[in-house]
């Protein structure tokens, strides 16, 4: 799961995103990145924040490198850079080295 907790901000007069976590993540994904997408209108891209899983995977807690409106925020998208094949019955991924990888769930989140 995935969810963003949002700060006041004087400068923008308003509040923004002040920080991003992300849950349930596998243990076997250890050092690999897990990226965040914050999403407005019509899909857009307002930041991507990334950051590496912890060893034991659990909970990670990322902090977006540029202010983005909590206004704006309608969506968020999570991912990493390898999936391992536990998430379907047979088959392989594309790209996917057998016996290799980490789970790392995938979520599309619209407000």
């Amino acid at each position: 799961m995935a969810s963003y907790a949002v700060a006041y901000d004087s400068t923008l007069g308003g509040y923004k995103v002040g920080t991003v976590t992300v849950t349930s993540l596998d243990a076997a994904c250890a050092t690999k990145t897990v990226s965040v997408t914050l999403t407005g209108a019509a899909g857009v891209n307002l930041n991507t924040v990334t950051g590496v899983v912890p060893a034991g995977g659990g909970a990670q807690v990322l902090t977006p490198g540029s202010t983005v409106s909590a206004a704006l925020v309608t969506g968020l998208s999570v991912g990493s850079q390898r999936l391992r094949a536990g998430l379907r019955t047979g088959g392989q991924v594309a790209g996917e080295t057998p016996g290799g990888g980490c789970l790392v769930p995938q979520y599309l989140l619209t407000f």
